[in-house]
């Protein structure tokens, strides 16, 4: 056998992870330039990456936000000097 005994054997890819009490995506990662995107409608910006987070603000349809992480489902975005996390698939990246 080439793999090593010591090896874990492969789970299912579970992209989240909680950190006292917080879940986030562990795919997040910060963009390689300076990247924005475009709500494709009402966006609620959540204190963590879960619709059961503290929802903190919804952001209008067709409002441009800054994109300051990037993951496989979500990111954390920062709008008029406020900074949450959206589902990915709410934003069409410029």
């Amino acid at each position: 056998s080439t793999s090593s005994p010591s090896e874990p054997e492969e789970e299912p890819h579970d992209p989240y992870i909680t950190i006292g009490g917080v879940v986030l995506d562990v795919t997040l990662e910060v963009p390689a330039s300076a990247m924005f995107a475009v709500t494709s409608s009402d966006t609620i910006l959540y204190s963590m990456c879960s619709e059961n987070g503290e929802q903190l603000l919804t952001v209008p349809g067709g409002e441009e936000l800054e994109v300051l992480l990037v993951g496989d489902l979500w990111c954390r975005v920062a709008y008029q000097n406020e900074q949450g996390y959206c589902p990915k698939q709410k934003l069409n990246v410029r």
